[in-house]
């Protein structure tokens, strides 16, 4: 014999296959997905704000990698002489930062997944995230329009991922702000 299953609303007997009670016409299906056990992991994932701040951190980092890139590919030879900058002291300091900043972000973003514990690390990546985006523009704004052609793509993408880490962070803490309020 088929399972069967009652009716919350009239108490008949049901199959427990039916999507419908047969006598009222409720439906059997109202809670099947918020039932108990249905949950992967047994938690809740991260809300819908903390998993964009996580994308957009992402595709930030992925960014100020690549302008990375552009910056390293000055040492094999490639990009116009006339824009080619003086390997000086600077210049190093600039690439390690450009090395190490991105990448502690972008494995911080892939770990966390979301998840957030506190506004800490949000808070400095934030700050961070600002005095990139200041700097790049007021140094590159500085040297003119030619520092934008070519090769030197570098300060497009600086600004583009500086401003996605700066908007991740931003979300991030409006995410778990309301979380905690909501709590």
């Amino acid at each position: 014999m088929a399972n069967m299953a009652t009716c919350p609303n009239c108490g008949r007997p049901v199959s427990g296959r039916a999507r419908r009670c047969g006598y009222c016409g409720e439906s059997l299906l109202e809670d099947y997905f918020s039932a108990p056990g249905m949950e992967l992991g047994g938690e809740e994932g991260p809300s819908a704000g903390a998993t964009a701040a996580t994308v957009l951190g992402s595709f930030g980092a992925v960014a100020l990698i690549v302008a990375l890139v552009f910056q390293l590919l000055v040492l094999f030879g490639f990009g116009p002489e006339a824009l080619v900058p003086s390997l000086d002291l600077a210049w190093w300091l600039r690439t390690l930062a450009m090395t190490v900043l991105p990448v502690v972000y972008l494995v911080q973003q892939l770990l966390l997944g979301g998840h957030r514990k506190s506004l800490v690390f949000d808070a400095v990546w934030l700050f961070l995230g600002m005095c990139g985006l200041t700097t790049t523009l007021l140094c590159y704004l500085d040297r003119g329009s030619a520092a934008f052609y070519g090769m030197t793509a570098i300060p497009y993408l600086l600004v583009v991922g500086c401003a996605l880490v700066t908007v991740a962070c931003v979300t991030a803490i409006l995410a778990y702000r309301r979380e905690e309020a909501d709590v």
